[in-house]
């Protein structure tokens, strides 16, 4: 009995998500301070409320963009019939896919230091959830 499983090496890519998880828990910590120490002292933050309904639909617009053009990439990375250069572009894919993330909490976490609103709060709270 053969049997010829391709092993691959998964800690730069567990590496990558710890680093992740924290900077996730991170950003969530700074923006709680931010908004319970210094809410008052934050400018532009009428700019920001005032055009709340266009920042969301942007925000909106941009995911979709993400989510299309990520499925598109993930289909390229298992159609390669190469299994280690399959395996170097998963873990391209995965670090870009856990960069984008990382971004999308730092803008929540901004629009809830710039708005105070229980909305952004509880998007933060579930992104920081679903991304551990």
């Amino acid at each position: 009995m053969n049997l010829d499983f391709s092993i691959f090496e998964r800690s730069a890519l567990k590496r990558a998500f710890y680093f992740f998880l924290a900077f996730n828990v991170l950003v969530c910590l700074a923006s709680f301070l931010l908004v319970a120490l210094f809410s008052n002292y934050i400018p532009g933050k009428t700019i920001v409320t005032n055009n709340m309904w266009a920042i969301m639909a942007a925000l909106m617009l941009l995911t979709f963009a993400f989510t299309a053009k990520s499925k598109k990439e993930l289909k390229a990375v298992l159609h390669t019939p190469d299994f280690k250069t399959q395996v170097l572009r998963y873990e391209r894919y995965y670090k870009t896919k856990l960069l984008w993330n990382g971004f999308s909490i730092v803008l929540s976490g901004l629009l809830f230091v710039m708005t105070e609103k229980n909305l952004f709060f509880y998007i933060l709270i579930i992104q920081l959830l679903l991304s551990g």
